[in-house]
């Protein structure tokens, strides 16, 4: 039997399939099955991770984090309100067309654990801002920096999403090109998060300034030391004693 079986093995080389390869073999229903159970051991596995690094990110910024919560609380007559945001009056219908659906892939922010996934929500977002804009007649490059991150603030104001500056320092941690697409989101998100933490929206009056670098990395200019005091004057020395013979 042993001899048969070598002869056969001779006769028939073992053939080893990638499970890609084995995958696009199978095809139909198979194929999708297979795919959706890697991306399935996948996703738990991410999201394990992901859950353990926010809950890490959320003790080290716990400080920022309630800070965003009562300014959120504290702008809360300005939500709904584009002008508070400081955005620009030409995007005003456009991004109220499409608030709901940007609210939505904002909200997922929280649900989804895994950082990839957050990642694409916050694309998702600014795929529908884009489209917004195609629709009003606006080019998307119109939007610029500072009222893209404003467009955010109007969004985000309405969305009340917990713990977002730990967040944000998480998935500046795990994107993939910082200097690139998703970089270029997270800066936006992240500047529009520093403006609602500062307390910059306002609820009456002329529109707020636009969000941007400038205005949020300004600082107050540090004041000049005191003055130190006159030098007092030296003490007289005191008076030497000398015995008398």
């Amino acid at each position: 039997a042993l001899s048969e079986a070598a002869g056969a093995a001779d006769e028939k080389p073992a053939v080893v399939v990638s499970p890609v390869e084995e995958r696009e073999d199978q095809g139909g229903a198979g194929g999708v099955m297979a795919e959706a159970i890697e991306r399935g051991v996948e996703r738990a596995i991410f999201a394990h991770v992901g859950t353990v690094v926010a809950q890490l990110f959320a003790r080290k910024f716990a400080q920022r984090d309630e800070q965003y919560a009562a300014a959120l609380s504290a702008c809360a007559a300005a939500a709904g309100d584009p002008a508070a945001a400081g955005l620009e009056e030409k995007f005003w219908p456009a991004m109220r067309d499409v608030s709901g659906s940007a609210i939505a892939q904002l909200r997922n922010l929280t649900t989804t654990p895994a950082p990839g996934e957050k990642l694409i929500c916050l694309m998702e977002c600014f795929e529908i801002v884009n489209e917004a804009l195609r629709a009003h007649h606006l080019p998307p490059e119109s939007l610029d920096a500072g009222n893209r991150a404003a467009a955010l603030v109007f969004f985000l104001v309405q969305a009340l999403l917990p713990n977002l500056p730990s967040m944000v320092e998480m998935l500046f941690m795990f994107t993939p090109d910082p200097f690139g697409v998703s970089g270029y989101a997270l800066t936006n998100l992240a500047i529009a998060v520093e403006y609602i933490t500062r307390g910059q929206m306002r609820t009456a009056g002329p529109a707020a300034p636009t969000p941007d670098n400038d205005s949020l990395i300004s600082a107050a200019p540090p004041t000049a030391p005191p003055p130190l005091p006159p030098p007092s004057a030296p003490a007289a020395p005191a008076p030497v004693l000398v015995p008398t013979p």
